[in-house]
């Protein structure tokens, strides 16, 4: 178990995690399709999340390894939406890293509403479920949350 989890924390901040996804930010440009912008999501904070949600079922032998590096990107993903919808999509549209330049607010939203219940679906493990709710719950929220602009100001 060791030198698995040795191995999925290097992956996680080596050149297939957090580095890779740098690259493919810095690589980001008008026209691409919003799945390049998830797989940036997925490589920086996916990559961080799966490590945090992987290495302790690695250490402890769990069969949910898989399940949980699936719910790391999708809480990756989610939490880069939450977090992009904080700001000013007006202003951000020009910001090829950014959400605004893909998607307007609605379908923002609902992309990460969407891998965060597609992700969840795939847990076996009902006390694995219990023990995230909270959390996933909070990114919900945070999800839904306005901040104040309206709708006109943003894509």
């Amino acid at each position: 178990a060791g030198l698995a989890a040795t191995g999925a924390l290097l992956e996680a901040a080596g050149a297939r995690g957090v580095i890779a996804g740098q690259v493919a930010e810095s690589s980001l440009s008008p026209g691409d399709p919003v799945e390049r912008l998830w797989d940036v999501f997925r490589l920086k904070t996916g990559a961080l999340f799966r490590a945090a949600l992987c290495l302790p079922a690695i250490a402890a032998g769990s069969s949910e390894v898989d399940a949980l590096g699936r719910l790391g990107d999708a809480f990756g993903i989610a939490f880069q939406i939450a977090d992009d919808l904080e700001d000013d999509f007006a202003t951000a549209r020009t910001q090829f890293h950014h959400v605004a330049s893909f998607l307007d607010i609605g379908a923002a939203r609902a992309e990460g509403h969407r891998v965060l219940r597609d992700a969840m679906g795939a847990l076996i493990e009902p006390r694995l479920r219990t023990a995230l709710a909270p959390f996933v719950a909070e990114l919900e929220r945070k999800l839904d949350r306005d901040n104040g602009a309206g709708e006109s100001e943003r894509k």
